[in-house]
């Protein structure tokens, strides 16, 4: 199995290159070529297989034999210790996919946790000094990060986030956490602490001083796991009596990792009649119905994790939307849709959701025709609040330009 870069489709590398060098040389993102096609017997077996198996089905299809089977099939063994429910909403056929029951309660730990376990196995040898890791984070994924690699001690890792953006809760958790984790916070947008990530791994000079990784999702490690959801729900809604032929799955859009993840699932096989893109960009949808993206500004929602202006992965769902067989239709969420999905779940189903979650809910039954089986991912526990830290946590925070960055990656070297 290889992977070439959207900047450079000639430009090839294996998994375990793809996932060392994280970003192309070029620029651009690593895209699977050529791929594979699960075996037909596979969907007649899935709705009785449980989530590691299935796992195992679709790792070792993206993977190839570069890992050998064992190793895979202990990472997923490690990784999914925790349910993943598809609920059922009343007797309608509207399901919820919950993806924030793991260590963290966020959607991020499936596969933030699994990029931690291929970067152990891929990245780092005995000798080596640590590897720095960068991540532009939201409050979900900010947590599952630092909490994920805290437990290796082979990675110093730069949890980057948006002062005022994230929660008072998260930010009190990547704060406390300590070990090998370096809160490093802005004085600007979530857009500014992404750029700055971009710009630092592309940035040679100091990539031929230190060894760095990303945990985005602009790594494979990361976005290859995800794929696993995608198949797991649909066997679940087949199991709970869902027709194969006209199963819609409603995708969350803020850095467009989760639609490239279905995207992949598609082009594997996955039989379903249609992916809807939530978000709440209307960049977004305009470029998902004309091919053209261009930059709007972003004003705070009601899920401000899903406020990116520019999308990581936009290359990528650029390439892979490429002969994609399956309709994709773009919908732009408001407050008001997030505010009357939140009520509607509430009273005809007795579903509580966050306001993350109905985004993509709202996508769903605004769309969902009477035939049709639909699944929302469901991406933060609802009954989970944010509170006041009970100790206050001081904290620098730094200009968004990268040459103040840089200096905390790499405090050693002048540039």
């Amino acid at each position: 199995m290889h992977y070439y870069s959207t900047g450079n489709s000639s430009y090839k590398l294996s998994f375990k290159d793809a996932v060392r060098e994280g970003i192309s040389q070029d620029g651009g993102l690593f895209v699977p070529a050529d791929i594979p096609q699960v075996p037909a017997a596979f969907f007649r077996n899935m709705p009785e297989m449980s989530i590691r198996d299935i796992a195992y089905i679709v790792l070792s299809t993206l993977v190839g034999n570069e890992i050998p089977s064992e190793q895979i099939k202990n990472i997923i063994s490690a990784v999914l210790t925790y349910p993943v429910p598809v609920r059922r909403l009343g007797d309608s056929n509207i399901f919820a996919t919950e993806l924030f029951h793991g260590p963290t309660g966020s959607s991020k730990d499936m596969g933030v946790r699994f990029m931690v376990k291929f970067f152990d196995l891929l990245l780092t040898r005995r000798e080596d000094e640590p590897i720095t890791v960068i991540a532009s984070v939201s409050s979900d994924s900010g947590v599952a990060i630092a909490d994920a690699f805290s437990h290796s001690e082979n990675f110093r890792v730069l949890v980057v986030f948006p002062k005022g953006k994230i929660s008072t809760e998260a930010r009190g958790k990547i704060l406390k956490l300590g070990k090998n984790i370096i809160p490093v916070e802005i004085r600007g947008s979530l857009d500014d602490c992404l750029a700055m990530i971009r710009t630092t791994l592309v940035d040679e000079s100091l990539r031929g001083k230190i060894k760095l990784a990303s945990a985005n999702s602009i790594n494979i490690a990361r976005l290859l796991p995800t794929v696993i959801q995608y198949f797991y729900m649909w066997a679940k809604m087949v199991e709970d009596g869902a027709d194969t032929d006209k199963i819609v799955i409603s995708v969350p859009c803020a850095n467009l990792a989760n639609l490239s993840a279905a995207l992949i699932a598609v082009k594997m096989g996955l039989p379903v009649k249609k992916i809807i893109a939530a978000s709440t960009n209307p960049a977004i949808t305009d470029f998902l119905k004309n091919g053209t993206f261009t930059p709007v500004r972003i004003t705070e929602s009601l899920a401000p994790a899903l406020d990116i202006a520019t999308p990581m992965n936009l290359a990528r769902v650029q390439e892979l939307m490429k002969s994609c067989k399956v309709e994709v239709e773009a919908v732009t969420v408001t407050d008001e849709d997030i505010l009357s999905a939140k009520k509607s779940l509430t009273d005809r189903y007795g579903y509580e959701a966050d306001y993350h979650t109905c985004v993509s809910a709202s996508a769903l039954t605004g769309t969902i025709t009477p035939d049709e089986y639909g699944t929302f991912i469901a991406t933060v526990d609802p009954k989970h609040k944010a509170g006041q830290l009970q100790q206050p946590h001081r904290h620098d925070s730094i200009a968004p330009t990268y040459r103040a960055f840089r200096r905390i990656i790499d405090p050693e070297h002048n540039y």
